[in-house]
């Protein structure tokens, strides 16, 4: 899909069907025509374009040729019709890159980009189709703000599921953890690779910077380093509360072994008085008339001791 907008004379977007100059093009899973139409038209090589489409691609910031090109990721949902979760991370990223042509400005993603809609129907003031500079660094704080809240479901779900584990000790529960650690992970990843690539940014390297960008330019830093470090702390509390559902796990794994050796011991007491007296040999209880309950009572008497000695070491 490819969507063209432009700031007409009233200071508004409008939709055009064809890139003019200093218009806005925007390719969402863009199809080879579409692609190589962008690329004739805004005189930008399409395997630059192309390049975002590859899923692994990762954030950076750098020039081709007369192009300048800011790769970032964005957080998706996981369970999309086009993202399946299957019990795996809860987000996935997604590359979105911001292309500024000499005389266009181009985003390109693989799919739905749902923080660009906003932007492309005007609700998002405060710039126009020509300000290159200054809608780069209002998506990268839209990027970091979804950054902020995908933190935040991951966090839910982690409390969720360790209301789950403390009443159940399930796999399911694990897993859930699990997953949440590895979301973690792949967002702390590309928050550093982001941080990185805005350095470049603030640099001068890659684009130009104005005067009253410079503002908007330390807010983005902010959010980013907000977020990093929001990722961070919650990642590592991630850590500690698996250590400690680990341990706790095999406490309780021990606790349970040890009373059912216990138990085993003390069904052994009686079974092992039964087989001796079972032999084919003279035994003195064999001729007095109540030899039977005095075997019992000698089954519950040693059993009763070996439990006393069990209840006094703290066996159960």
């Amino acid at each position: 899909m490819r969507r063209i907008v432009a700031t007409d004379a009233d200071g508004r977007l409008r939709p055009l069907p064809a890139p003019v100059k200093n218009a806005w093009v925007h390719l969402e899973a863009p199809t080879p025509e579409e692609l190589e139409a962008t690329a004739r038209e805004t005189r930008v090589p399409e395997a630059v374009l192309a390049s975002v489409l590859d899923p692994d691609e990762r954030p950076r910031a750098e020039r081709r040729g007369e192009a300048a090109v800011v790769v970032v990721h964005v957080p998706v949902p996981a369970g999309e019709e086009d993202v399946p979760r299957e019990d795996g991370p809860l987000f996935r990223l997604r590359p979105l890159a911001i292309v500024h042509a000499p005389d266009h400005l181009i985003t390109v993603a693989g799919g739905p980009v749902p923080l660009l809609e906003p932007f492309l129907t005007g609700a998002v003031g405060g710039f126009g189709s020509h300000m290159k500079t200054r809608i780069t660094l209002l998506v990268l704080a839209a990027v970091a703000e979804a950054f902020l809240q995908a933190v935040r479901a991951v966090q839910k779900e982690v409390e969720a599921a360790e209301r789950d584990l403390a009443r159940a000790y399930a796999n399911r529960e694990l897993y859930r953890l699990f997953a949440a650690g590895e979301t973690f992970i792949f967002l702390e990843t590309s928050l550093a690779e982001m941080r990185a690539a805005l350095r470049k940014i603030a640099a001068g390297d890659v684009i130009r910077l104005y005067p009253d960008d410079g503002d908007l330019l330390e807010d983005v830093a902010i959010d980013l380093e907000q977020a990093y470090g929001a990722v961070e702390v919650h990642h590592r509390k991630l850590v500690n509360v698996m250590d400690a559902y680990g341990n706790v796990i095999q406490i309780n794994v021990n606790a349970v072994l040890k009373l059912l050796t216990a138990v085993t011991v003390l069904l052994s007491v009686p079974i092992l008085i039964a087989s001796a007296l079972s032999m084919n040999v003279p035994f003195f209880l064999f001729d007095r008339p109540d030899g039977f309950i005095d075997a019992l009572m000698l089954i519950v008497g040693a059993t009763a001791t070996v439990a006393a000695v069990f209840w006094r070491l703290r066996f159960f």
